[in-house]
């Protein structure tokens, strides 16, 4: 099958492997046959990659935004001459795994397309290995993409990807799971869980602005004790947060201070226990995106350990679980990104 991708560059052989099973995987095999005179509007490549790359995509990311620029994305990564396959993740877990398998098999880079679910399945794929991950950002939220200084200009993200400036960043580590930006315990990880994934697709932000609503009426603080730089603090919260990044979901810089790069946690306790008034506080924050300082305890570590007597909420970069007991700790330079940040910028401080 022969797919016409630009009339003025080239045309590419596509192959396309289905399997039958649910969960298994759709792979895109794209390589270049023939190139025709470069139009003068064609983007410079700037330096061409000579590893393979992997393109990871979750097609229900966004609201089905990846799926619907695919064609767009394989025309930018041919422009740049990027030896690359493109892999359909059509279940939970498929990103680790195809990012996995990817690392084993030499894969230069991995890039994710999709919001911070898709990056999250795919960091915990090659964390500790040398493959870079790139970020393609399409999904209802890409805080890590923010972070990175990652341009959400498709176009741009693959130029920065085929040039490959990368940094060594932390991960943070709870039981067998890397995360990249942070686990939140309590509250948010609540509304997390109660996010209905087709208010997410439909309304992608309004989504969590109403699980956000219909959350607050029910919960209730959770009793929880916390073992930190040899203390123990024994309080009755309605969050934790334990950050790797300065960026909370919405563009809030809860933790503003934190460093992807500073080897330690920055810690959050809201202990506020009276409704209303934490509910002001989380007016304040979507207003001035800023939470109040007054109302957080705050620590740096690189490890602490949450408990509490009964199941807590709990989400690691988004993506939501129950535990009754947490044990973190910093994870240094262990994972290779591709960035768009200058040197001085401060999140690398």
């Amino acid at each position: 099958m022969t797919l016409q991708v630009h009339p003025f560059t080239l045309q590419a052989s596509v192959s396309y492997f289905s399997f039958a099973k649910p969960g298994e995987l759709s792979v895109v095999k794209m390589q270049q046959t023939q190139r025709q005179h470069a139009s003068a509007s064609q983007p410079p490549s700037g330096r061409v990659s000579v590893e393979k790359t992997c393109i990871i995509v979750n097609p229900a990311a966004g609201g089905g935004k990846p799926e619907r620029k695919l064609s767009k994305i394989s025309r930018w990564l041919e422009r740049h001459d990027l030896d690359h396959e493109i892999v359909i993740a059509q279940a939970p877990g498929d990103a680790t795994r195809i990012a996995r398998e990817s690392a084993v098999k030499g894969t230069g880079t991995v890039v994710a397309v999709g919001g911070d679910g898709t990056v999250h399945e795919v960091v915990n794929g090659i964390a500790g290995t040398d493959v870079a991950l790139g970020i393609l950002p399409l999904g209802t939220e890409n805080v890590l993409a923010k972070e990175l200084g990652i341009p959400f200009n498709i176009r741009d993200a693959v130029s920065l990807i085929a040039r490959r400036p990368t940094l060594q960043i932390d991960l943070g580590k709870v039981g067998n799971r890397h995360f990249a930006l942070m686990a939140g315990v309590g509250f948010d990880a609540q509304v997390v869980s109660n996010l209905h994934p087709y208010m997410k697709r439909q309304f992608s932000r309004f989504s969590f602005v109403f699980a956000g609503m219909t959350t607050f009426s029910r919960y209730s603080p959770r009793s929880v004790e916390i073992r930190i730089n040899g203390a123990e603090i024994r309080t009755c919260a309605w969050q934790v947060l334990v950050s790797n990044s300065s960026i909370f979901a919405g563009g809030v810089r809860v933790t503003p201070t934190a460093s992807i790069t500073d080897g330690r946690f920055d810690v959050c306790v809201f202990a506020d226990d009276n409704r209303a008034s934490f509910f002001g506080k989380v007016v304040r924050t979507a207003l001035y995106r800023r939470f109040p300082e007054e109302s957080i305890q705050t620590f740096q570590t690189t490890q602490l350990c949450i408990q509490s007597t009964d199941p807590l909420p709990v989400q690691i970069d988004g993506e939501a679980m129950s535990l009754d007991r947490l044990d973190f700790s910093i994870q240094p330079q262990a994972l290779k990104v591709i960035v768009g940040l200058r040197p001085d910028d401060p999140v690398l401080n």
